[in-house]
């Protein structure tokens, strides 16, 4: 039986060294269709929401608001975050939120790491005691 840190390297970590990657070179408006194979949405959901968003093309920039706004899960995960706040601190509650777990699931995780809050570089030691 496998973790929730299965998913989360194999899935979402790819996808946000990507998005971070490309976002860190572009030189110049990103393709949508690059976006969307980083977002794993479909370019017409791109520019779906490049016309929502009155945005004639992609930068670093608008980048984020293309994936704020995306039906991946990598971009829901992205849009709790920003609900629940950019922080480094993040309770069992947040992180069963952003990560769409149960919430049971993340408390049992934090009672055997022996903590009440979770910083980033934590989440994975929290991830593997999350069976999936």
């Amino acid at each position: 039986m496998g973790s929730y840190l299965d998913i989360y390297t194999d899935m979402i970590l790819p996808r946000l060294q990507a998005a971070d990657l490309m976002l860190k070179t572009a030189e110049g408006p990103i393709e949508p269709s690059v976006a969307a194979d980083i977002l794993e949405i479909s370019p017409w959901e791109v520019g779906h929401l490049m016309e929502l968003c009155h945005l004639h093309y992609i930068t670093p920039l608008t980048f984020p608001i293309i994936m704020e706004g995306g039906s991946s899960r990598l971009c829901r995960l992205f849009a709790r975050q920003l609900k629940a706040g950019c922080t480094d601190n993040y309770p069992p509650g947040a992180i069963a939120y952003i990560y769409d777990l149960d919430l049971k699931a993340v408390e049992r995780a934090f009672r055997s790491l022996g903590i009440t809050c979770a910083t980033g570089s934590m989440l994975r030691a929290v991830f593997a005691r999350i069976p999936i």
